[in-house]
């Protein structure tokens, strides 16, 4: 049989934490006691059904989240998983959900320079394009370091230490904290809080860059629409190199070009079997002031309701794929949060160095809404 097939046993094991509280934390598993077996942690608004589930191995994925709607109340399935199946997640099918560190995107030819040294990693787009891409978390099991249950949120923190990676020899831990919070009676968002501290304690610094990977689900992507909120950024397009977006090797040029699109008046386009194919890269300009400082929000949303990313001032940039019902048969839209430009490891946009002991930190999260709302409740 094949293991794309594979029959899943789904084990609910009840968290030793306090169980009286609003919301809880549920351990899950996917196919015990096999090759393709997958652990989880489900947390859950008891009060509203709302529920966050994290793939703790392998890779730390977000596979589920349901939100209410700030507006109307009504459940929404936000993000698309691999619907139980382990194999799929352990094939790390369409990156679904992956937090990719210790870089995000591309980096060209698997190469960069750093320290004097130069540094080869496996190149896992061949032939296609001959890059690196996504980083090194997607199939490491990660380790259980805390977690929360209470009357206003549920969180659970996940941790891995970099420095065994081909090309990536450096001591690097990091955190990642997901949290399923409420911000209204109805409502709750989900807040991702990633930390990245250089652990080599000989002096020498790390490069890193990290981002997540989520598919959005709407009815037709076609008639989907995105909106970048401009009340806190000013948009670059970041230009690609020839080819782009279908072919080329998708790394960026050292030009960039004013961004008016995605601006609610126009949708993603195309036709429902062959919606607009979009590989296209982001970068806030310029971040303005506003309440909480350094927020911006970009909505993905349907005729059915919506969802809003927002990312603080680490998370300047993003990448959007519309490709996947073309490609998959997948009505969603891949939104991901970046917190330097592809390829920064060569360019060096946005680029972290982090010296020995120092943290970098930064946060984005999700919420259900079909406007963007007052910014105090992020």
């Amino acid at each position: 049989m094949s293991p794309r097939f594979l029959v899943l046993l789904l084990l609910p094991l009840v968290s030793a934490l306090p169980s009286n509280t609003s919301f809880t934390i549920t351990d899950l598993t996917w196919a015990a006691g096999t090759p393709h077996e997958v652990r989880l942690k489900q947390l859950l608004n008891r009060g509203t059904g709302e529920s966050l589930t994290v793939i703790v191995s392998p890779g730390g994925k977000v596979e589920q989240l349901a939100l209410a709607d700030r507006g109307t109340g009504k459940l929404r399935d936000v993000l698309q998983g691999h619907s139980g199946n382990a194999s799929a997640v352990w094939a790390n099918e369409h990156w679904r959900g992956a937090m990719l560190a210790p870089f995000a995107n591309r980096i060209a030819n698997g190469t960069y320079d750093f320290d004097g040294r130069r540094h080869y990693m496996p190149r896992n787009e061949e032939p296609a394009r001959e890059c690196a891409l996504h980083g090194f978390l997607y199939d490491k099991p990660l380790e259980v370091v805390e977690e929360q249950q209470a009357e206003n949120h549920a969180a659970v923190t996940l941790s891995h230490r970099f420095g065994a990676d081909p090309g990536y020899p450096f001591q690097v831990q990091m955190n990642i904290t997901y949290i399923l919070e409420r911000v209204s009676v109805g409502s709750s968002q989900l807040r991702i809080r990633v930390s990245a501290t250089n652990t080599a304690n000989d002096g020498s610094e790390a490069p890193f860059f990290m981002g997540m990977h989520p598919y959005f689900k709407v009815k037709d992507v076609s008639t989907a629409r995105v909106v970048m909120d401009r009340e806190c950024a000013d948009y670059l397009h970041v230009l690609m190199a020839a080819g782009a977006p279908r072919a080329g090797t998708l790394i960026p040029t050292l030009h960039t070009t004013p961004w008016f699109g995605f601006n609610s008046t126009d949708s993603i386009g195309g036709t429902t079997e062959r919606p607009t194919y979009l590989d296209d890269e982001f970068k806030a300009a310029q971040i303005k002031q506003c309440t909480p400082p350094g927020t911006m929000r970009t909505m993905i949303r349907d005729e059915e309701g919506g969802a809003v990313l927002w990312q603080d001032s680490s998370f300047r940039y993003n990448q959007i794929f519309t490709g996947s019902r073309e490609l998959w048969g997948d009505q969603n839209i891949a939104f991901e949060p970046m917190s330097a430009k592809a390829d920064a490891y060569n360019n060096h946009d946005g680029l972290t160095i982090l010296s020995d002991a120092e943290t970098w930190a930064g946060e984005f999260g999700i919420y259900a809404a079909t406007s963007f709302l007052g910014r105090a409740e992020v």
